[in-house]
Formats: structure tokens, sequence, C-alpha cells
């Protein structure tokens, strides 16, 4: 029989669980909870309160090795590697906690949700003033045992290089008070991944009033890292009608590894010319999508930029929500 939860954990299905989240996480779990007809991936958050002491517990270390003068992918380097030598010790329950609720062999994504301190003051990911997307560090297709290893180098991603150089963090003393939020979820393995835009942000600088759907095979991180060229679809807010349609090549699709605890490399796998040739989503399939992304913007209020996959079963699964930032206050009326 499943246990209670302890109270160091959330679970990302409830309404309870919004508060005390990074953004990203907050997100997912008011998703579940609030929007008709939106899936996520089952699983739990390890909020920033509860990382926040084994995070600053190498507050000196990590000061020591941000002013030694090394660069900032060897400062990274340096206490990744500090910090992935110990997980955090509530870990370990998180891991008898998998075991409780998830069938064996179950993999996972082990995704950071941050809560940066730049200046002094804590700032949000994946809110309508920072994106922040794809700053810090995810970690897809984990086993339960290396769970821990995983959710320490999420939080050691805070101090990854790009944090480094654009926040300026070795002359700033109160981005060591940052803390993170990390993701525990099931991997949903993509059979068909996309991105939508529900106002296309292109179109809209041309005052055109369209949601954009971009979808190809296998995992998101083909398109989100431009290694594919996904169909295009274009839909009218309004009459909710496709108004434009573009094939795209979808040449590769990305195969993901298991996680073993370094970080081996994805695949590109070439994609059958009988799959290329036809559009990776139906009809149906991308007016359901489209209502649903109109659900979630009416829900959290400006345009979203959202991620999703079809499972197995071809269900719609939402793997993040966040507002787009790239739209102009006008625009985004």
């Amino acid at each position: 029989m499943s246990r209670n939860l302890p109270d160091w954990i959330v679970d990302l299905s409830t309404p309870a669980s919004i508060a005390g989240l990074g953004k990203k996480a907050a997100n997912l779990a008011e998703l579940a909870a609030a929007v008709e007809g939106a899936r996520t991936p089952r699983g739990f958050a390890l909020p920033g309160a509860t990382l926040a002491p084994f995070i600053h517990g190498y507050r000196r270390e990590i000061s020591s090795i941000l002013r030694s003068g090394l660069s900032s992918s060897r400062t990274h380097r340096e206490i990744e590697a500090l910090m992935a030598a110990a997980a955090p010790p509530l870990v370990d329950g998180l891991v008898e906690l998998l075991d409780d609720r998830f069938d064996a062999g179950t993999l996972f994504a082990v995704r950071s949700s941050a809560h940066p301190v730049v200046g002094g003051v804590q700032i949000a990911e994946d809110s309508e003033e920072h994106s922040l997307a794809g700053q810090y560090s995810s970690f897809l297709r984990v086993p339960r045992e290396h769970v821990p290893q995983a959710v320490a180098r999420c939080c050691a991603s805070l101090f990854n290089a790009r944090s480094i150089e654009i926040f300026d963090v070795a002359n700033d003393e109160s981005y060591l008070d940052s803390t993170m939020t990390v993701l525990v979820q099931e991997m949903v393995e993509a059979s068909v991944s996309g991105v939508m835009m529900t106002l296309d942000p292109i179109a809209a600088a041309d005052g055109t009033n369209v949601l954009g759907i971009e979808a190809a095979y296998g995992a998101c991180e083909a398109i989100v890292a431009g290694k594919t060229q996904g169909d295009l679809m274009l839909v009218d807010r309004a009459s909710r009608a496709v108004v434009e349609r573009q094939i795209g090549s979808k040449r590769w699709r990305v195969e993901l590894p298991v996680y073993s605890g370094s970080d081996a490399g994805e695949s590109l796998v070439p994609v059958p010319d009988s799959l290329r040739s036809v559009f990776a989503l139906s009809p149906d399939e991308v007016a359901a999508i489209a209502e649903l992304g109109l659900r979630i913007e009416s829900h959290f209020g400006p345009p979203q930029d959202i991620e999703f996959v079809l499972d197995a079963r071809r269900n719609v699964v939402i793997t993040q929500a966040r507002p787009i930032t790239t739209l102009t206050k006008e625009n985004s009326q």
C-alpha cells in the first residue's frame, strides 16, 4: 500500500503542491489540478526549502571555487563534482518513495526549477519577466538508483557556465543564496512531441492572431535544439480553423540513452520516408492540442509557450508551460 508523502516533498498532481515551488514546478502542479483535460507526468517535487540546506552547506567551498580564477566551465565542473559526490540526505527517502509509487524499471525525468538570487533579489525561472529556458540542467531517462545524483547535479547547475557569466556570480555574493526546486517525474516516452505558442510571436508582430504548433517524431529535444524541422500548423485563435499547414522534413528523431551517471550523448536516428511524408499529428490531434493550449492560456492569463508529447497511446501530456517572453505588451493582449 502506498504511504503518505513526507513533509519535505510535494505531489505534482495536487493544488497543495503549488506554494513554495519554482515557477516551472508550480505551473505543472496547477495545470494538473485546475485545467480540464491537462495531463502532466506523474511525480513529485523537492522544493527549494527542502534542498536549500544541501546547497547552502557548500557555500564556503563554492565561494572559494568561484574566486579561484578558473574558467566558467571548469568552475561548474568543480562545483558539480563536489555536490554530486554527496547527494542530498533526504533523497534516499525519495528513492524508497519511487519504489513504493512506481513500477520496477520506471525511468524518470529529473528537472530543475530554479530560484536564482541576483543582486539580492530572487527572480523566478519561467516567469513573464525571466524565461531562463534551458539554462539549468535536466536529466532524462534516469533509473531510480541514479535519481539522487541527478538531483545533486540539478542543484549544482545553479553554478553552470552560463549562469556564472550572465549573472556575474563571482562578484555577487547574494547569488550564493539561490535555491533550486527539483522535479522527479515519470519519464514519458514520446511517439510525437512538439512546441506550441498559443499566440505565434512572428505572426503577432504582423497583427495576425494565430496559435502555432510545431511537431515531430520522438523526444522534444529534436525541435527545441533545432536538430530537425517539424511540421508547422497555424490555427486561428478565434475560429479554431487551421489556416496554414507546412509539412516539415522530420529527417531525424532524438534517441535518448538511459542515464548512467555520466553525460552519454543522445543519438540522431533517421526517420523512415514513409513517416516523413505525412504529418506527425492528425487533424483531430491538432484541434485537440490547440484547444488545450488555449484553455491553459485562459487559466494562466498571458499567451503560453507549451511543450507537449504524445505517449505510446497518443495521449497528450504537457511537460512544460510558461509565458511567452518575446511578445510586446500590445501583441499579448
